[in-house]
């Protein structure tokens, strides 16, 4: 049986030796991070997540990236308007979801289909929240757009 690394390496000298240890940590390292990293940020942040791209090549993936937009409720009835921070030309949304609370007694999920609707879009520039009553004014909560950047 053979160890997926080499036990006995020989290398002409020191800056090889370096570029052969950074290579193998590096390839450690990809290893390693094949999985979702939960940093919510209002700074764009790759997730971990590799989703296929087809149109590339069989093998090809694109990365996920994310972005946290916080969101306080006080427009109704007029929408609740948020900017991103993004140039979304080309990008792929894979999750646009998000929660609200009032940090007394009441937490929900939007969009949320209740009686009392909460509406998320996402356009060009903002993150919109529409309410149907003024029953979430005051509302604080969080918005995450999760992406693939095609172009």
């Amino acid at each position: 049986m053979s160890s997926f690394v080499k036990l006995n390496i020989t290398l002409p000298d020191e800056e090889d030796f370096r570029i052969y240890l950074q290579s193998i940590l590096n390839a450690h390292a990809a290893a390693i991070n094949q999985r979702d990293i939960a940093i919510y940020d209002t700074a764009e942040n790759p997730t971990g997540q590799l989703w296929p791209n087809p149109s590339v090549s069989p093998d090809a993936t694109n990365t996920t990236y994310r972005v946290f937009v916080p969101v306080t409720l006080s427009a109704y009835p007029a929408p609740n308007v948020f900017p991103h921070g993004l140039d979304i030309k080309g990008y792929v949304f894979t999750l646009i979801t998000g929660t609200i609370c009032n940090r007394v007694n009441r937490a929900l999920a939007i969009p949320y289909p209740g009686t009392d609707q909460v509406l998320l879009d996402v356009n060009a520039t903002d993150v919109i929240i529409q309410c149907s009553t003024n029953a979430f004014d005051g509302f604080v909560g969080e918005v995450v757009l999760e992406y693939l950047k095609l172009v």
